[in-house]
This record gives structure tokens, sequence and C-alpha cells, in this order.
């Protein structure tokens, strides 16, 4: 009986630690600048939470400019841990937050410039023209570990449950984009100097500067069980 009496009271006592363990999670989803995303919250205490998410986005895009076609890759990924402060203790204030915290950032874009047949076009200080079926690829990445710093919204804290709206507002400190070495294909790729390509990935970068910074903003929904 007395055996009995103990399997009892760790089963219910057990029972207990796990309906208020999933008081403490929220998961949510979300549309931001970032792509998609989906995240888990750990609530701390009635201050401090812990966030989790991946938010991923890919699209094409294809421009003629000045007749050079462009084509481009664009690939969005990043994986997100950040620490929320809510400095307001109560009513609609509590929600507001402050966040710290960093990505693993996998942000990337490859693209392929095909000028028209005959065209006389500048690469790096150089000018080629009459030239057939050439195509230069590049890609750009970005700095893998970079840092965030925003502020937001949400209702996530413990002991709360149910639906709520999370919003957040922010920057992505990426870095200055990285160009890897352009590679030149086609019948007349042989033409093209390889110097002339490493002065061209410096104007670019250069044009690139501002994308060092990359703005984030998101709104979505969480739940907490």
């Amino acid at each position: 009986m007395k055996k009995a009496f103990i399997t009892l009271a760790l089963t219910t006592s057990m029972g207990v630690s796990l309906a208020q363990a999933s008081d403490e999670w929220a998961v949510g989803t979300s549309a931001s600048t970032l792509g998609l995303g989906l995240e888990i919250t750990k609530p701390i205490n009635n201050q401090f939470n812990m966030r989790f998410g991946i938010n991923k986005y890919a699209d094409t895009l294809s421009r003629e400019i000045d007749q050079v076609n462009y084509d481009a890759n664009i690939s969005l990924q990043t994986v997100a841990f950040n620490t929320d402060w809510h400095p307001f203790t109560g009513g609609f204030t509590h929600g507001l937050r402050l966040t710290g915290g960093f990505m693993i950032n996998n942000n990337e874009i490859t693209g392929t410039a095909s000028p028209a047949d005959n065209l006389t076009f500048t690469i790096g200080d150089t000018d080629y023209s009459h030239l057939a079926d050439v195509n230069v690829n590049s890609k750009i990445g970005f700095k893998k570990i970079a840092p965030y710093l925003g502020f937001g919204y949400d209702k996530v804290s413990k002991h709360n449950r149910g639906l709520s709206l999370t919003a957040d507002f922010g920057v992505l400190f990426q870095g200055t984009p990285e160009i890897d070495t352009p590679t030149v294909s086609g019948a007349d790729s042989n033409l093209i100097q390889q110097a002339d390509l490493d002065r061209e990935v410096l104007k670019i970068e250069e044009d690139l500067e501002d994308f060092k910074i990359w703005p984030v903003i998101s709104i979505g929904l969480n739940y907490q069980f």
C-alpha cells in the first residue's frame, strides 16, 4: 500500500511538472524582411525570454538593362538566437521589449550577367566589344555570424497562454557584402582578363556598402501553451 501511494504521488508530481512546463513555451510564425519564419520562445521569468528562430526566403529575378541580361537567385536563410528584455511589468506596456542576440547568416545572391552579342561593355577599366556568348557569373555572401539589435512587442511570459501578436523592428549587422571572384563562361570567355574582373569586384563592393546593415521588420503570431 505504501509503495502504491509513493508511485501515485510521483506520477501526480510528474504530471503537474509537465503541465507547468507546457505553460512556459510559445511557438510562432512570422513574415519579415528576412523571409517566412518559425520560432520558439522560452520565458525565463516575468521580464526575460529566450527565442530561437529560423527564417527563409527564395526568389529569382531577371532584368535587361542596357542590352545586358541579368539573372539573379536570391536565397535568404538565417537562424536566430535572441534574448528579450521586457522592462515594464504591467498592463499593455509589459509586452514592449528590447532584443539582443545574433544570427547564423546564410543569406546569399548568385547571379549571371550576359551582354548581347556585339555589344560594347566595360569590365574593370577595359571596354570589350564584338564578343559572342559571354556570361559573367558571381556570388555575393555576408558575414556568417551577424549581431542583431532591435525592439518589439509580444505577450509571452510565465503562466500566460493563448494566441497573441508579435512584432520586431531592428537591424542585422551582417557586414560589407563579400563577392566571390567572378567566373566567365561562353565561347569568348578567354578574352576577358582576370585583372579586370578583380577591379570590377572592388567597384561592386563599394556600391554595396549600404547593405552591411540589414533592416529587420517582422510581424507574426505566437501561441503559448
